[in-house]
């Protein structure tokens, strides 16, 4: 586990839409660039975004700040390993991450796709 709150805040998103932002190799993918990874035991996935990037998150969601703790896997566990947490997109070192406003506007078309209300 480790903190958020200092390199980076994490949003928690059911699985069913943050698979399809992503997955560069979903169908529907909007493909998010940005580390993010898949805890299929919570059905959940977490996005990594810029400390302090809170505010108005689509219904379902969870933003994890400060003085939260986030269950990752290691750099190197992805898909293929199912049972537990594994990178959909793992971070490649350069300290990128997710940009919350198109984070945000991939969601809500995931939403809005599976016709649901944001």
């Amino acid at each position: 586990m480790l903190p958020a709150g200092n390199i980076w805040d994490a949003v928690k998103v059911p699985s069913m839409y943050g698979l399809a932002v992503a997955d560069p190799d979903a169908l529907t993918a909007v493909a998010v660039a940005g580390p993010s990874h898949h805890d299929p035991m919570s059905g959940s996935v977490y996005f990594l975004v810029p400390p302090g990037s809170g505010g108005e998150w689509p219904p379902g969601t969870e933003y994890l700040g400060e003085a939260t703790w986030v269950c990752t896997p290691a750099v190197d566990v992805r898909k293929g390993e199912r049972k537990r947490p594994y990178w959909v997109q793992a971070p490649d070192g350069s300290g990128a991450l997710v940009d919350p406003d198109e984070l945000r506007a991939a969601l809500d078309a995931a939403v809005a796709g599976a016709g649901m209300v944001a």
